[in-house]
């Protein structure tokens, strides 16, 4: 007796929550078609000053950080600095005692900046409440919801090396191995663009962000990193040809979804043809240094 009391009881429960749940899709259909809440009506909420930020000026800054580099590359090659021993620069440490060199200055003064500014182009606007709420709540309740951050392109970056699985590239045995050795192959396969990419993120975030260094810092480190493996071009590609990523993050005016990056890429290349050795570590190097000095 009790056990049939039992599934009626359930039935009327189930029967309860199938009923809610088509109610709250019929609700979701009225506010996406009829009230204008759906994805992409939500996508281009954005004011017209942001949307008019004209990516060509970006686009001539990019040359000319990317030309600076080159010239600075060439010169240093006909006469060549004296060994210096770096320390932070001024945006990430107030220790600046000791001067950088004019490339690595040029590189994360000018040409990372530009590079963030770009890719920043029609970079969505999200915060953690937004992103669990459905399309009806957010029309619903638009009030309740805090105001918007922009993301920073560094957070991007961590997104790829998420969905890509990096965290279990970075620390697999025969990963582990090839670093030991400096090996290029990884239980003899070639190590490809994007396993080199989920590497230097790991490495990056794993020395800056204990120490509270700001993604900003982390993207100069990484576009330094780029530059001395000679793939900052095919890092940036990669990013940019990740659909999932760019469906997600970034507004259909945006200049990536425009043009693919195609011009910046092809600025960026120019410099594949240089070697570099920039230090990635300066953000960190000086809380390093303290560290070791007990």
């Amino acid at each position: 007796m009790n056990g049939t009391k039992e599934k009626e009881r359930q039935k009327i429960t189930d029967s309860n929550i199938s009923a809610a749940k088509k109610m709250l899709r019929v609700l979701q259909y009225l506010a996406i078609h009829q009230l204008g809440c759906g994805t992409d009506k939500m996508k281009e909420r954005l004011p017209k000053k942001e949307r008019n930020v004209d990516y060509y000026d970006m686009l001539k800054k990019l040359d000319r950080a990317v030309n600076h580099v080159i010239e600075l590359v060439n010169k240093h090659k006909e006469d060549p600095p004296e060994d210096i021993d770096y320390s932070s620069d001024a945006s990430d440490s107030p220790i600046t005692s000791r001067s950088l060199d004019e490339i690595t200055v040029t590189v994360r003064k000018e040409l990372a900046p530009v590079l963030r500014d770009l890719f920043e182009h029609g970079l969505m606007k999200h915060t953690t409440s937004q992103a669990l709420m459905t399309p009806i709540t957010t029309c619903l309740m638009p009030q309740m919801a805090p105001a918007p951050k922009r993301i920073h392109i560094w957070d991007v970056f961590m997104r790829y090396y998420e969905i890509k699985h990096g965290r279990q590239y970075t620390s697999s045995p025969a990963r582990k191995l090839s670093q030991a050795f400096d090996l290029d192959i990884i239980g003899g396969t070639a190590i490809t663009s994007k396993q080199t990419l989920l590497a230097a993120v790991d490495f990056i975030h794993s020395s800056h962000s204990p120490l509270k260094r700001s993604a900003d810092s982390q993207f100069k480190a990484f576009v330094c990193q780029a530059l001395n493996e000679g793939k900052l071009t095919n890092w940036c590609r990669l990013l940019c040809r990740t659909t999932s990523i760019i469906d997600h993050y970034y507004y259909s005016w945006s200049y990536i979804v425009k043009t693919n990056f195609d011009g910046a890429l092809q600025l960026l290349d120019k410099l594949s043809e240089y070697d570099f050795n920039l230090p990635v570590d300066l953000a960190v190097r000086h809380f390093t240094n303290i560290r070791d000095a007990f």
